[in-house]
């Protein structure tokens, strides 16, 4: 018997506001992107990375993350742990900084994707999940 694919998204966005943004966004784009792929979803959304970290499962498949997580936290200790327990996660990491020497070193650490966070983030984000559950990156 043929198996659906399942999808689980992990969201780590310490700011409140845009956490719901973002999920909301991701929601609607699975939602849609279901209608002529057949998948499961389900999408996690933490403020806290203690949160994230403890209920991390096995087959998290997608990670948008925040760069800088508060505490002295960066997506890069996020993403090592992910990595750890999840052989096959990707990862998209967002952030209001331009530093290039981040970016360099985020996506050197394998992140798919870095995002800034400007009005294209939403739409972005969205475009990317696409790409992942249609199997073109």
């Amino acid at each position: 018997m043929w198996e659906q694919k399942k999808y689980n998204i992990v969201i780590v966005e310490d700011n409140e506001f845009y956490n719901s943004m973002l999920t909301k966004q991701l929601d609607s784009c699975a939602t849609k992107l279901r209608k002529t792929n057949n998948y499961t979803y389900e999408i996690h959304s933490y403020t806290s990375v203690k949160d994230c970290l403890r209920n991390l499962t096995r087959d998290v498949n997608v990670a948008f993350l925040d760069y800088y997580l508060g505490d002295g936290i960066t997506a890069l200790d996020v993403m090592d742990a992910i990595k750890e327990k999840c052989d096959d996660c990707k990862v998209v990491v967002f952030s209001r900084t331009e530093n290039e020497l981040i970016t360099k070193q985020i996506i050197a650490n394998g992140a798919l994707e870095f995002l800034a966070k400007d009005k294209n983030a939403f739409l972005q984000s969205g475009h990317i999940l696409e790409d992942i559950i249609r199997g073109k990156c």
